[in-house]
C-alpha cells in the first residue's frame, strides 16, 4: 500500500495526501487489550483493589501508544500548498511570504514514542517551521523533499 500521494496541479499548487494503514492500529489495540486482560485475570482480587489506579494509568498509556499514529495522521493527512503572488498558503491559510522559506529540510528524529525521518519547511528569522510529515522512511522523506524543493525552487537541507 502506498503511504502518500503527491499531486502537482500546476506550478502554483501542490497537494500532498497521506494515507493511513489501519492494520497496525488494530493489531496494537488487540495486543494492548490482551495484555491488559491478562494482567487483570492474573492478579488476585485483594491486590487488584490496591493497584486499580495503576492499571488505569497503564491502560491510558497503552491506548495513547496505540492511537498516537492515528491522531498524527488525522492532524496532518493533507497539505495543500498554494503560491498566490508572493505568498504561500497552506490549506488555504496564509503561512508566510515565499521569500521567507529558507529550505526544505529533512531530519532524523528519535524520541520515546516515534522515530523516523521528518520533512519540514524551514523559515528565515522564525522558529515556527512547518512540519509536512513525521515517521517517514529515508526514501520517502527524500522523495517528498525533492518534490517540494522543485516546487519552491529551494535547496534541500539534511539536518543531523
Amino acid at each position: 500500500m502506498k503511504e502518500y500521494e503527491i499531486r502537482v496541479i500546476n506550478d502554483k499548487e501542490i497537494i500532498i495526501n497521506f494515507f493511513f494503514d489501519s492494520k497496525s492500529t488494530v493489531f496494537s489495540f488487540l495486543f494492548s487489550v490482551i495484555i491488559f486482560t491478562f494482567l487483570i485475570f492474573k492478579i488476585k482480587l485483594d491486590v487488584l483493589i490496591d493497584i486499580w489506579i495503576y492499571l488505569i494509568i497503564l491502560f491510558i498509556l497503552l491506548m495513547y501508544l496505540t492511537f498516537n499514529k492515528f491522531y498524527e495522521w488525522n492532524k496532518n493527512k493533507s497539505h495543500k500548498l498554494t503560491i498566490n503572488k508572493a505568498d504561500l498558503f497552506i490549506n488555504n491559510k496564509f503561512f508566510c511570504k515565499i521569500s521567507n522559506i529558507e529550505s526544505v529540510n529533512i531530519a532524523y528524529s528519535i524520541n520515546q514514542f516515534e522515530s523516523g525521518w521528518k520533512v519540514y519547511l524551514s523559515r528565515y528569522l522564525n522558529s515556527h517551521d512547518y512540519i509536512i510529515k513525521r515517521r517517514l522512511t529515508e526514501k520517502d522523506a527524500l522523495i517528498i523533499a525533492e518534490k517540494l524543493s522543485l516546487f519552491f525552487d529551494k535547496p534541500i537541507v539534511r539536518d543531523s
